[in-house]
């Protein structure tokens, strides 16, 4: 069967992102389907009506943008392209034809028999950014398309404790089209159920369908020092700064290896692998330290002791992917706390043996569910 996914693809330093858009069309592929990313690129698909621009001005003063925070993002670009994100594109993933607008995508979408929303963040729209983002719903919750081409979310992400009651009456029946819904987190439950959608399902990431051997022969044979810790940080605000992470490196004579990724600001020196290369530098890490959703994903698939370091204010809902991750593999001790031993909390031996053969038993349970909702 053809399968259209829609999900995000034009990161240039959000590592998780490509890989989970790779490992579910690797398993689609496996299934012997031919899935290809819809390519619709959001970023110009915004409402223009006064009732969005009202919406758009509250945002600026809530959010208080700093027009020094915007600079520093564009500065930079140059340095993401180092990461050759686009070169993985180009050499693994299958696109349609580029999309920029919700109504370009309405007027002439891709012949598929079956669309797939997910995974990553794609629900993700709070309260103050729905008026303006409408086309952007359309798009993520599959409003397009022959009424007879099947629809279905794979590990789709609120990423929010609840949504708008507006929100909800916009999606509600769209979901009613869908004859699958699974999301990531267990916080997307009550939200689904919310709107009237009949057992949605918790979902593993994509990346956890593939197998420790599939991503490691993606990944370079690359040798890195056996006491590396690598310090992988998205740029949210943290419970531990990256200065106390440095330091205590520092006090155990520890190789540390940091990547710097989303906004968050390398005053110490980060490098910037390639998608290859950051596969590499998990699996030969002795530690990993990390506030990202994949790194604390590839760190399982790979078997390396690990810390997450939760997210605070604003970004602190965002918690719960990590949090219902860590559930379903028994591994919730490997979150910081602020009240234990830092060396302490990151030395805990972790039960491998359990937790592979829950991850076994997991994708399993995935796999068949997938396969046969597709061919239903």
């Amino acid at each position: 069967m053809r399968i259209g996914v829609v999900t995000f693809w034009w990161t240039d330093d959000n590592y998780g992102q490509l890989l989970q858009a790779y490992g579910l069309q690797m398993v689609l592929r496996e299934m012997g389907h031919e899935p290809f990313i819809i390519k619709y690129d959001r970023r110009s698909d915004v409402d223009h009506s006064l009732k969005a621009r009202i919406h758009i001005l509250k945002d600026i003063l809530l959010l208080r943008c700093s027009i020094k925070k915007i600079i520093n993002r564009k500065n930079e670009f140059a340095e993401n392209d180092l990461r050759n994100f686009s070169m993985f594109r180009d050499r693994y993933l299958n696109f349609s034809k580029l999309y920029t607008t919700y109504e370009e995508l309405k007027t002439d979408p891709p012949l598929a028999d079956v669309y797939i929303v997910g995974s990553d963040q794609v629900w993700h729209f709070p309260s103050k950014s729905f008026y303006k983002l409408k086309n952007w719903a359309n798009v993520y919750f599959l409003n397009f398309g022959s009424e007879s081409i099947k629809r279905m979310s794979y590990a789709a992400s609120f990423s929010l404790n609840d949504i708008s009651t507006d929100f909800c009456k916009f999606i509600t029946p769209l979901l009613k089209r869908f004859s699958l819904v699974t999301v990531r987190e267990t916080s997307g439950i009550p939200i689904c159920e919310k709107c009237l959608v009949k057992s949605p399902l918790l979902a593993l990431d994509p990346t956890l369908l593939l197998t420790t051997n599939q991503w490691k022969s993606l990944a370079l044979d690359i040798s890195y020092p056996s006491n590396m810790l690598l310090c992988y940080l998205l740029g949210n605000q943290c419970a531990i700064s990256f200065d106390e992470i440095y330091n205590f490196s520092l006090k155990y004579d520890w190789n540390i290896k940091y990547i710097a990724s989303q906004g968050q600001k390398a005053t110490y020196d980060a490098i910037t692998p390639s998608i290859e290369e950051f596969l590499s530098l998990v699996s030969s890490a002795k530690f990993v330290i990390t506030n990202s959703f994949h790194g604390t994903v590839f760190s399982i698939i790979f078997n390396v002791s690990f810390l997450v370091i939760p997210l605070c204010g604003e970004f602190q809902s965002m918690n719960d992917r990590i949090f219902t991750l860590l559930k379903i593999f028994r591994l919730e001790d490997r979150i910081y706390s602020t009240t234990e031993d830092f060396y302490n909390q990151l030395q805990m031996n972790i039960n491998w043996e359990s937790v592979n053969s829950i991850l076994s038993e997991r994708r399993k349970e995935m796999l068949d569910l997938l396969n046969s909702h597709i061919n239903i």
